[in-house]
């Protein structure tokens, strides 16, 4: 992986690194990048909350080790891309 210092400082809101790899599934993919950005989301739907969360906000979201949830995590990054045109996100 590139180093993250040699990303452009030029994201308003920032730079997330999310690590999946601890999961062991698909459905904690949503709740999980919301935990790590310390978002309070409901259990039931945490991707709304999530996606509501990231709308208008700028900032580069990496999604690093997603290979054994990469179904979840590619659905996740095309609403967070559909709904936070603003968010860049690198997985």
């Amino acid at each position: 992986m590139a180093d993250i210092d040699m990303i452009p400082r030029s994201y308003r809101d920032g730079v997330r690194v999310i690590d999946l790899s601890p999961l062991t599934s698909s459905r904690q993919v949503a709740a999980h990048i919301a935990s790590l950005l310390r978002i309070s989301a409901p259990s039931v739907d945490p991707l709304q909350t999530l996606i509501a969360y990231l709308s208008g906000r700028n900032l580069l979201l990496v999604l690093d080790n997603c290979e054994h949830v990469v179904t979840a995590a590619t659905e996740i990054a095309e609403q967070i891309r559909a709904a936070a045109p603003d968010v860049h996100l690198l997985t």
